[in-house]
């Protein structure tokens, strides 16, 4: 798993439509929206290796990160 590089098309397209998805939602629903949306996006990648990978990479610290995540 490449996690040096982008692959999402317009990234920032992608993270202003997740942030518009929280907005009005408790501190509850959002994380109910994330845990549902990570299990549809594993869903998708469908392999136990890239998932694994991703897990590791998502535990990293961010300066290992493509992108700076701010909560």
């Amino acid at each position: 798993m490449n996690v040096e590089t982008i692959a999402i098309p317009a990234p920032d397209d992608f993270y202003e439509a997740f942030c518009r998805k929280h907005e009005g939602l408790t501190l509850e629903e959002s994380a109910a929206f994330n845990i549902r949306l990570i299990f549809l996006l594993a869903n998708q990648v469908a392999d136990r290796n890239v998932l694994r990978a991703c897990l590791d990479a998502a535990g990293a610290p961010s300066d290992h990160l493509p992108v700076s995540i701010k909560l």
